[in-house]
């Protein structure tokens, strides 16, 4: 399983290809992701939890890669992680105002340079003390259970995962050692809601901790989940951020 997940953005196949051979060999502990231009790119980041975007200028068109950027930025993609070559542009070309990182096209000692900074090792989960720190995934609806325990397992391959679908398995996952450290949950849960959820991690947790650690995924806002946090159904990428906050 691969940890970090590099996003190379470029109309070239030819480049594309070699550009994931290159991370490969230099940076093997991840995972490249291939996109031919910005739909393509932004579609990926909806669906995936993306570490790391290496794009084009051109793609094919000039400044394509400051739309991109652009469209990384309104979707609150960390701009520290964006980077941009190109084999016409220079660094002093780039527009004023526009506080991008910049590596030309076919500096590889660069490109090495900011991959090194910027590319995360491996990671692994905190403990407290000898405890391992579980997430406990809270969901009614199996399929989604099972799906997002295959994405968090590909995702974080280090951190032990539980689901439950009832109150009883979520009272029978506290009792357990180790018991769960964080929690996602949906809003509706058939019989039950979120707020449930909470009054029974808060018997266990205590109010700070249950309103510091449960997050609520759900595809509609929510008003009535006191201090919960809440993350909109889909958004893997603030999914990724708070699982790496709460666990790495």
């Amino acid at each position: 399983m691969k940890r970090n997940i590099i996003l190379i953005v470029d109309d070239d196949p030819g480049v594309r290809k070699i550009s994931e051979l290159w991370i490969k060999t230099y940076f093997p502990d991840n995972e490249v992701l291939l996109a031919s231009g910005v739909d393509e790119a932004i579609e990926i980041l909806q669906n995936q939890p993306i570490h790391v975007v290496i794009s084009d200028w051109a793609m094919p068109e000039p400044d394509d890669g400051f739309v991109l950027a652009g469209k990384l930025e309104e979707y609150g993609f960390d701009m520290d992680q964006f980077l941009l070559t190109s084999g016409e542009l220079s660094a002093g070309e780039l527009p004023e105002g526009i506080d991008i990182q910049f590596v030309p096209k076919g500096d590889l000692d660069g490109l090495k340079a900011w991959c090194g900074d910027h590319i995360e090792p491996y990671q692994h989960v905190r403990h407290k003390n000898n405890e391992m720190r579980t997430l406990l995934v809270i969901d009614d609806d199996e399929l989604v259970r099972e799906t997002f325990l295959t994405w968090v397992s590909h995702t974080f391959p280090t951190l032990e995962v539980e689901t439950a679908e009832t109150l009883e398995q979520i009272t029978e996952s506290i009792g357990k050692v180790p018991s769960p450290y964080a929690v996602i949950t949906d809003y509706d849960l058939g019989d039950f809601d979120a707020n449930s959820v909470w009054k029974l991690l808060k018997e266990s947790w205590g109010e700070s901790k249950a309103n510091e650690d449960i997050v609520v995924v759900s595809g509609l806002e929510r008003e009535d989940i006191g201090s919960m946090s809440f993350i909109g159904k889909g958004n893997l990428q603030a999914i990724s951020s708070w699982i790496e906050e709460k666990f790495y």
